[in-house]
C-alpha cells in the first residue's frame, strides 16, 4: 500500500527512483533525512537563476517547464521534464532571468545540495548515472538545436512530440496526455505560435493527437512516424 504521511511517501519515492538503485539502504535514509517532498499548483515558479539557488530536485509526479524570460520581457520554454528527471541551479545561455515553473500539478523531491553532493562522493556508480543522464540530456538538447538548423517545422514538431512520448510514457502504445500549450511547443521548435497551431490542428485530424488549451494527448504515438509521409502531403 502506498504511504500517505510525507514522509513515508518520500522515503517510499527514494526506494523505487532509479538513480539510486544499488546505494546501501543506511545511505538512502540519510538521503532521505537531508531531503523534503513539496507539492506545486500550475504555474507555480519552483526554482529561479538566483546565485544561492542551488538545490536538486527530482520531479516526483507531473511535469516542469524550463525556461527564461528575455530583456524584453519575453517568456521562451525551452524544455518540459517529467517524473524521474532532476535539475539544479538553472542557467540557459546566460540568460538572468531562467526559471522552473510548475506545468500542471507538481510533486517535488529536494535534496540538499550537500548532502546529494556528498553521497556522490562516496558512491563513484552515482555519480555515473548523473552523468550518464546529464550526457544524454545534452545530446537530446542538442539534436533538436540541429533540427532546427537543418529541419522544417512539421518535422521539429513531430520529433518534440516523439520524444516526449518516449520520455515519458509508460508504454510504447500508452496515450500520453501532456500540459503543454501551443505557445509552448512553438518556443521550443523555433516558429510562431500560428503556425505551430496549424500543424497540431493537422495531426489532430489525422487522429494522431488530441488537445485542449492546455494540454496535448498524444493519441498514437506510432503514426507519428508511420503516417509522417502522408501528413503534410500540402504545403503551407
Amino acid at each position: 500500500m502506498k504511504p500517505t504521511t510525507p514522509s513515508a511517501l518520500l522515503w517510499w519515492y527514494f526506494q523505487r527512483m532509479e538513480l539510486f538503485q544499488g546505494l546501501p539502504e543506511e545511505e538512502l535514509r540519510w538521503l532521505h533525512r537531508q531531503s523534503l517532498m513539496r507539492h506545486y499548483r500550475p504555474g507555480t515558479y519552483i526554482a529561479l537563476s538566483l546565485p544561492d539557488e542551488s538545490h536538486i530536485y527530482m520531479v516526483k509526479a507531473g511535469f516542469v517547464e524550463l525556461g527564461y524570460r528575455d530583456a524584453r520581457g519575453r517568456v521562451f520554454v525551452v524544455d518540459l521534464l517529467g517524473p524521474g528527471d532532476f535539475f539544479g541551479r538553472l542557467s540557459f545561455g546566460g540568460h538572468v532571468d531562467s526559471f522552473a515553473r510548475a506545468a500542471g500539478e507538481v510533486d517535488l523531491c529536494i535534496i540538499a545540495p550537500q548532502a546529494f553532493l556528498s553521497v556522490i562522493e562516496r558512491y563513484p556508480d552515482l555519480a555515473l548515472r548523473v552523468l550518464q543522464r546529464q550526457a544524454a540530456y545534452i545530446r537530446l538538447l542538442e539534436s533538436r538545436l540541429r533540427g532546427v538548423v537543418f529541419q522544417d517545422v512539421r518535422h521539429r514538431i513531430l520529433h518534440l512530440l516523439s520524444d516526449f512520448h518516449r520520455r515519458f510514457a509508460r508504454r510504447p502504445d500508452e496515450c500520453l496526455e501532456i500540459p503543454l500549450t501551443h505557445r509552448a511547443i512553438a518556443s521550443m521548435v523555433g516558429c510562431s505560435r500560428e503556425t505551430a497551431s496549424l500543424y497540431l490542428s493537422r495531426l489532430k485530424k489525422a487522429g494522431i493527437i488530441d488537445y485542449t488549451r492546455r494540454y496535448i494527448c498524444i493519441r498514437d504515438p506510432q503514426g507519428l512516424q508511420e503516417k509522417l509521409p502522408s501528413l503534410f502531403e500540402e504545403e503551407l
